[in-house]
């Protein structure tokens, strides 16, 4: 895709229904093109705004100011009759529109209960506590029932990442911060999208950079991809840039190519094609559920379902679970 694709696809609103060729290559163009990936996440963050109705009690606390001010009757004057017409046409279509909205509200909001499950009218104000977030709106339900990854216990959330996509590098630094308030049971995992041959050989540097020990250079990829511009899609680049931080060419490419490396990269092809990951970032929770941007809304909304996903799924738990170490990244 060019940025006339892009302008086209923000123009028709379907951002949501590109197919999983479309969205990689629109991601590979937003990864190279600043100015189309900011227009992108101001389609999702706009797409995303709900409008609010009247705050509760609005119509009793108007009516009741209205009664306390004690205001003294002005002198009646003559009104021709086409002028009474429109003021109590207007009336009326005020009071519809003020009745509908509160009964909109009404609907949607919780209603409490007693013990016999009938609704009471004395905690009517009293909140209850809901679903935020819906199945099929938010987040899809997965059909799968692969085991944990190895070395992980407890709720796993699976990070699907791809390093030359530009969402995915402004994601990273939310991402961060939000990780270090995880709760207890909870472990983040990243697993690299492999949606082509440069996703793939970054995906087997990601797993490099693991079996080395090289924790910073996750971040480091991101940068020189997206700050620097180099976009690191050859072994030969690969190699040089590892050297920059104190790995001999022999010893990255002993790792590059090792089985280990391998087996894990092909495990990362797995998960993508059962999970059916089709955009990055996505989020997997505990291999039931899975959400994304285009899903939630935004990043932040994304984030926002993924907590409450591994809320509800920590009530289901034995409470002496305990988060594990996560493997690295």
């Amino acid at each position: 895709m060019n940025c006339a694709d892009i302008g086209s696809v923000l123009d028709q609103h379907r951002t949501n229904s590109l197919t999983a060729a479309e969205r990689s290559n629109a991601d590979t163009h937003l990864a190279g093109c600043e100015r189309c990936a900011e227009q992108w996440f101001a389609h999702h963050a706009l797409a995303s705004e709900r409008a609010s109705g009247p705050r509760h009690g609005l119509f009793t606390a108007i009516v009741g100011g209205a009664r306390s001010a004690n205001l003294e009757p002005a002198p009646r004057r003559k009104t021709a009759p086409w002028v009474s017409g429109v003021g109590i046409a207007a009336a009326i279509a005020l009071a519809a529109v003020i009745g509908w909205s509160l009964r909109q509200r009404g609907a949607d909001a919780p209603h409490a209960t007693d013990a016999t499950g009938a609704v009471d009218p004395t905690a009517a104000d009293t909140p209850a506590r809901v679903e935020r977030f819906r199945e099929g709106e938010h987040y899809v339900q997965l059909a799968t029932t692969r085991p944990a990854p190895d070395g992980a216990d407890g709720i796993v959330i699976e990070e699907f990442f791809m390093y030359g996509c530009y969402h995915c590098y402004v994601f990273e630094r939310q991402l961060e911060q939000w990780r270090a308030a995880l709760p207890q049971n909870a472990t983040l995992v990243p697993v690299p999208a492999t949606f082509n041959p440069t996703a793939r050989l970054h995906a087997q540097a990601f797993y490099t950079a693991e079996a080395l020990g090289k924790r910073e250079l996750h971040a480091a990829f991101y940068e020189e991809i997206h700050r620097n511009g180099d976009p690191l899609d050859s072994e030969t680049a690969l190699e040089f840039f590892f050297g920059r931080f104190g790995v001999g060419g022999a010893t990255f490419r002993a790792a590059f190519e090792s089985p280990e490396v391998e087996a894990r990269v092909r495990r990362a092809e797995e998960l993508n094609r059962e999970y059916r990951i089709s955009a990055t970032p996505s989020l997997v929770v505990d291999r039931k559920f899975l959400t994304s941007p285009s899903l939630a809304g935004s990043s932040e909304k994304m984030l926002a379902v993924v907590d409450d996903l591994v809320a509800r799924e920590s009530e289901r738990r034995r409470p002496s679970e305990r988060r594990t170490s996560a493997p690295a990244f």
